[in-house]
């Protein structure tokens, strides 16, 4: 845990020159038993550059049965904030374009 802000980086790895990095801003445990344990909250997916941070939710479960031990987990990112990769502004300019070339259509 990181005491200056209270953030818990979960895993951080480095790809080519660019370190990525999970860190959870909030953590809650709604199960534990003989047999499983379960963990759920929000984070932030970060590459360095601050336009890019994702946030979303993320659970993590581990269980055992007999000798075998198994672990999976999940993510999905907040939908507001995953930009759209520009297709919008790709369409709109579409149709722009399409009603500029119908206006001189109908002009000649």
């Amino acid at each position: 845990m990181n005491p200056a802000t209270g953030l818990t980086t979960l895993w951080s790895v480095l790809v080519g020159s660019t370190t990525y990095t999970f860190t959870s801003t909030s953590e809650s445990q709604n199960l534990t038993s003989k047999t499983g344990l379960h963990l759920l909250g929000t984070g932030i997916i970060s590459d360095g550059t601050v336009a890019d941070n994702t946030t979303g939710t993320w659970q993590l479960g581990f269980g055992v049965s007999g000798d075998s031990f198994q672990w999976q987990s999940t993510a999905a990112p907040d939908a507001a904030n995953v930009p759209d990769g520009g297709s919008t502004a790709m369409l709109l300019g579409s149709a722009i374009c399409g009603l500029c070339v119908f206006k001189k259509k109908l002009a000649a």
